[in-house]
Order: structure tokens, then C-alpha cells, then sequence
């Protein structure tokens, strides 16, 4: 076996067992937790953001230094470390719903203000099924449940952590509320009957994974994006419609659509790719810069645009992206006509 191929699968092994160990140790939490979060979940959230702030320095780095990316010309050291705290405590709260959400399965809609509920039924009254877009903002577990409590046919298209008690665990909690999941690696098949079905696909765009793309400016800074949703779209002409959700207050939350779009039939297929997917990116920093906070900021985004990375970094980077799984795919994303 060739040294970098061993390497890859060590690395992929460590992670696994990474996020098994981790996903063990913030069960056994929760469910030590679980009595004190269902008596005063507002104290015990603090306290779990309080402590991963003190306790997660690598994680806390990462979160600091994407802010610093974004805000950094806009807010002080002091003022960006405070969005820090705000965003694991963010976290914390995050974590105790998905708990409650996953044990007592709760009706969402009394703790749910809806907002841009004619965009959502225009979509839908199109005929062609939607192609909904969102990131990792707010609850978003919450989000796609709570679409499905109001009956509309969801299905969220999810990648594979390879952990496993951590997927059952998701897949219970969104099972639970009637969505289903599509494996991010099936066949795009998969996606285009769904929307013959006049039913929604929700997929979550906002990081930088091993999937087909390209590079564009995300929150005022180059990014490697999915361009899956926008060739999907200039397939079968279903709208995108942006929808994301925020928290307002411990337990309270907002789910906002947007206007839905839709692809120019008569413009050049590649190049209708990559204006929607600016427009998917534009609509989803907005949404994040009404909730800064509520992020996940812990993800590395940008891994080209930080301080001392050069533009030929930029540029290696995208093309390791266009040749990601060792063969180069078009920004179409893998989905032609069948």
C-alpha cells in the first residue's frame, strides 16, 4: 500500500474513533444532565457553555480565528472573544434541545414562530417539487422537524459521519418527526424522483466538504461551495427556496423562508451553475448575519483565507478540490440528464 494512501486510512480511523469517544462522552453527559435540564435547562446551558469555553482551546481557537476572518475590520479582540463565548453557549443550548427533542419528541409549532409561509407554499404550488437550501444556523434539526410537523414532504440530504451510536442517534431524532434522510453519497437518481414527487430536498450548504463545487465568495471570502443544489435545479427547473431558522429566546425559535428562485433556462447551463450558487451563498450570509452567534463557527470554512496564506494556497487548494475522490467532476456536480 502506497505511503499516502495509508496515511489517509489512519487519519480516517482516528477520526472514527474520535467521534465515537466524543459522541459516548456527550451522551453519558446528557443523560447524567437530563434531570437537571428538565428542571432548569437555562442554568445547566450556561454552564455548558461556560465550561467548553474555558475547556475547548483548539475548538475555541478555530471559532475566534473565523470570526476574526469576517469581523475582524468591524469588532475589537474583546468584542470577537465575547461572540466566541456566545457562540459555544449557542452550542450547549443546541445540544440540551436536540436531548429533549431526541427523548420526549415535544410538539415544536408552540415554541416556533413561522415566518415567509407564502414563499414556502409558492414553491410548492409550482409543481416541481423544491430544492430547499440551509446551513448550520440556529436548531437546524429543529427546522427540518418542525417543516415536517406542518406536512410538508421533507427529505435532508446528510453525509455519513462513520459513527455509528452518533447516526442512530440522529436518525432516530429525525425519524422521530417524520423526515427522512438521503445518503449524501447515493445516487442523484435518488434526489430527482423525489422532486417528480412534488416533495422538498433540503440540503445544507455552508461547508467545505469533498464534494463537487467551486470556489466562491462566502461571507466576503472565497470558499469551496456545492454547486449539487443549482445543477439539480437547472435540471429540472425545481425553485431553490432558502429557509433557515434562529433561536430567540431559550426553547423560542424563528423559522424564515425567502423568496425562492429560479434558474434562466436560456442562459449557458455552467455558468447559470455558478450565478446560482453565488446567490445560494449570498442568501445563507445574510441569514448567518442575522444571528452571528447562532453559527457554526467551529467548522473550518476558509482553510485558504486566513492571515499568511497566499493566493498560490488559494489556488492549490481548488484544485484539490476539483479533483476530489481522484477524478475531476464539472461543477454540475455529478447530475445530468438521465
Amino acid at each position: 500500500m502506497p505511503w499516502r494512501e495509508f496515511r489517509k486510512q489512519a487519519r480516517r480511523r482516528v477520526r472514527r474513533w474520535r467521534r465515537a469517544v466524543e459522541y459516548r462522552a456527550l451522551r453519558a453527559l446528557g443523560l447524567s444532565l437530563w434531570p437537571l435540564v428538565r428542571g432548569a435547562p437555562e442554568t445547566v446551558i450556561r454552564a455548558g457553555g461556560a465550561l467548553g469555553f474555558l475547556s475547548l482551546a483548539g475548538t475555541r481557537g478555530v471559532i475566534e480565528r473565523n470570526l476574526e476572518l469576517v469581523y475582524g475590520p468591524e469588532l475589537t479582540p474583546g468584542e470577537i472573544r465575547c461572540m466566541a463565548r456566545a457562540n459555544l453557549y449557542h452550542m450547549a443550548a443546541t445540544f440540551v434541545e436536540w436531548l429533549e427533542m431526541l427523548r420526549a419528541r415535544p410538539p415544536l409549532a408552540p415554541r416556533v414562530r413561522y415566518e415567509g409561509r407564502e414563499h414556502v407554499e409558492a414553491a410548492l404550488a409550482g409543481g416541481r417539487g423544491v430544492i430547499a437550501i440551509s446551513a448550520h444556523l440556529g436548531n437546524w434539526e429543529l427546522l427540518a422537524a418542525f417543516m415536517r410537523e406542518c406536512g410538508y414532504p421533507v427529505n435532508v440530504v446528510a453525509r455519513r459521519m462513520h459513527a455509528g451510536e452518533a447516526e442512530e442517534a440522529l436518525a432516530d431524532l429525525r425519524t422521530g418527526y417524520g423526515v427522512r434522510v438521503l445518503d449524501r453519497a447515493s445516487s442523484p437518481h435518488d434526489l430527482l424522483r423525489c422532486l417528480r414527487r412534488k416533495e422538498a430536498v433540503a440540503i445544507l450548504m455552508d461547508q467545505d466538504t469533498k464534494v463537487s463545487g467551486a470556489m466562491v465568495e462566502f461571507l466576503g471570502h472565497p470558499a469551496w461551495t456545492p454547486t449539487a443544489p443549482a445543477a439539480l435545479a437547472c435540471l429540472t427547473g425545481a425553485p431553490i427556496l432558502p429557509v433557515f431558522t434562529r433561536r430567540e429566546a431559550p426553547s423560542r425559535h424563528v423559522v424564515f423562508a425567502r423568496p425562492p428562485f429560479t434558474p434562466d433556462p436560456a442562459a449557458p447551463r455552467e455558468e447559470e451553475i455558478l450565478r446560482l450558487t453565488r446567490r445560494c451563498n449570498a442568501e445563507i450570509g445574510e441569514a448567518i448575519r442575522s444571528a452571528p452567534t447562532q453559527w457554526m463557527w467551529l467548522h473550518r470554512r476558509w482553510r485558504i483565507d486566513y492571515p499568511g496564506r497566499s493566493r498560490e494556497a488559494w489556488e492549490r487548494h481548488a484544485a484539490r478540490r476539483e479533483h476530489a475522490r481522484g477524478d475531476r467532476r464539472p461543477a454540475s456536480g455529478g447530475i445530468e440528464s438521465p
